[in-house]
């Protein structure tokens, strides 16, 4: 009851007193206001409701219309048998495929009672049977997409509509924190990941680092204040570091990297498990030392990339970045490949390359062959962000939920139209906008085109999503691999004994097992996590097609 208390607080204090600047947010707010409060409470407070959540529903208003809407049903339906779990049913949403269109009529009847109910008390100035939500509310959708991998959506609400209850199998758990934090992280991934960072940092860093990250006035180029001299400053400055990067392959993710704001870039490389603000060198303040080290460093790409078996395989070239992003389609493929275009999965197999062919796509401006590898990343990826498993209930029948996804902003553009109708008219802004792609180093004609006629607050919404898929893959990855590690040494352990048992006069050779499977164990933990991966390329690919919009071609 914290958020109801917070918010009645404040309402309070700001009638006591007006001189005050009272500013308030709730988590779950419950239901604590009457409709009379509720605009004096938006001026002060903001409430947050995640999904179903009952709690921001439930008011002995809504309570009493659930009591009558069980009393007509029970009326209308009968007192057979059935009627109860055909009232849950109702009650539930759950009938979208009944063939009892009887029940189905009640039920709609019943829910239009309820509305009109409360849109009658909204159109007085007595009645207050109905409780509800303090402030503006913005409420959280929760919607599924492949395997493992959960999207959020953000709206504004109606106040009004939080004056019944929604009925979902997850109304209870909905409440819980765990999915306000979800909820929170999936919509600013980097945010909070640049958050923590600062939050991790003592106050003498803090005061080392903040002139640094300010220097970038800036969270990213796709803020619509900024401006592409301080990142092209950056591409063209010369250094050791970027003649490695450009002898390695490597030379797009560190023009990428460098021209990140300082911020922004200790972020990506959190994501890839690495702690730029706990080395020593990093107080130097070197963005093309910074940029080497998420390349080349102990946890960085290509030691991610490269296999324990390449590891140890002298025939085997060193990695490259065309080497880097084709092990991520590979990881979607193998993971989140039935939900993604049939077309589009199929043609990973005519992406493989030999190494010299891998490091000339890498390294020479002239092949093309990174950049179109890097579009189809993106495309399988958007690919799978379209796609919703066919046997989830997303919105549960909620005409709340279905009304606003449809009024959304953020348009839902579908990769299967892009792929299967390639000669689709465009319209002329549209094309434009894909010429202008296509001048700044864009090849792939059906990502070109997708970039083109989707929304910004649509794309930064789905690469937050791509994060939060990559963070998962690693948290699973690092868990499978202690996994490995404590089996293999288990087995080595195992192989002692019994040799002690069976042959007592081994002796010490009786320790060879258990050193093999501790080594074994040790290179099982070390060997690469790709997970990370998944997520870093999808921040440089934001970054350059938010570098597209100043005219600058990475190529």
């Amino acid at each position: 009851m914290g958020a109801a208390v917070a918010a009645l607080l404040a309402v309070k204090w700001r009638e006591e007193y007006p001189e005050w600047d009272v500013k308030g947010i709730g988590f779950a707010t419950p239901c604590c206001i009457s409709k009379h409060l509720v605009p004096a409470s938006k001026e002060i407070f903001t409430s947050f409701v995640h999904h179903f959540d009952a709690v921001v529903r439930l008011s002995m208003g809504s309570i009493q219309d659930l009591h009558n809407g069980m009393r007509l049903f029970s009326k209308r339906v009968g007192n057979r048998a059935h009627s109860a779990v055909a009232l849950y049913h109702a009650l539930t949403r759950l009938i979208l495929n009944t063939e009892n269109e009887n029940v189905l009529a009640i039920a709609s009847e019943i829910s239009e009672i309820i509305n009109q109910n409360l849109h009658n008390e909204w159109q007085t100035t007595d009645s207050v049977s109905h409780l509800y939500p303090a402030g503006e509310i913005y409420q959280f959708w929760r919607e599924p997409r492949g395997k493992d991998l959960m999207s959020y959506r953000i709206h504004h609400g109606d106040t009004q509509h939080y004056g019944r209850l929604e009925f979902s199998p997850t109304m209870l758990s909905d409440h819980g924190t765990a999915g306000y934090t979800e909820a929170f992280e999936n919509l600013l991934v980097l945010s909070v990941v640049e958050t923590k960072i600062w939050i991790s940092l003592k106050s003498a860093q803090r005061k080392q680092i903040q002139e640094y990250w300010n220097s970038w006035p800036y969270p990213d180029l796709l803020d619509s204040n900024a401006n592409s001299t301080l990142a092209i400053a950056q591409m063209e400055k010369n250094s050791v570091f970027k003649k490695r990067a450009h002898e390695e392959g490597m030379i797009r993710p560190f023009l990428l990297l460098v021209s990140l704001p300082p911020k922004r870039r200790a972020a990506v490389a959190n994501l890839l498990g690495i702690s730029m603000i706990s080395q020593e060198w990093y107080y130097k303040f070197n963005p093309h030392r910074e940029a080497w080290v998420i390349i080349m460093g102990p946890n960085g790409l290509a030691r991610r990339t490269t296999s324990l078996f390449s590891a140890i395989n002298p025939l085997a070239g060193p990695v490259t970045w065309y080497n880097v992003v084709l092990e991520c389609c590979r990881i979607l493929k193998k993971s989140q490949g039935k939900y993604i275009n049939a077309k589009l999965v199929a043609a990973l197999k005519n992406k493989s390359k030999k190494h010299s062919e891998a490091f000339r796509a890498s390294s020479d401006q002239s092949d093309t062959s990174c950049s179109s590898l890097e579009e189809y990343f993106m495309l399988l990826l958007f690919s799978l962000s379209d796609t919703l498993e066919s046997d989830d209930i997303v919105i549960d029948g909620s005409e709340e939920a279905k009304e606003l996804l449809e009024l959304s902003a953020i348009s839902a553009l579908n990769v299967d139209e892009i792929i299967d109708k390639e000669q689709a008219p465009l319209t002329s802004e549209v094309e434009d906008i894909k010429q202008k792609l296509g001048q700044v180093g864009f090849v792939s004609d059906s990502f070109i085109r997708y970039i083109a006629k989707e929304q910004t607050e649509a794309l930064i919404q789905k690469t937050n999503e791509f994060y939060t898929w990559g963070s998962s893959i690693s948290r699973q990855q690092a868990k499978t691999q202690k996994k490995k590690a404590v089996c293999v040494v288990g087995a080595g352990l195992a192989s002692a004994a019994l040799l002690l048992l069976l042959v007592p006069s081994i002796g010490p050779l009786a320790i060879m097992p258990v050193t093999a499977g501790i080594g074994m164990g040790v290179c099982a933990i070390s060997e690469s996590v790709t997970g990370g991966l998944v997520s870093f390329i999808v921040s440089i690919m934001q970054h350059r097609i938010a570098l597209a919009r100043f005219g600058v071609n990475i190529q």
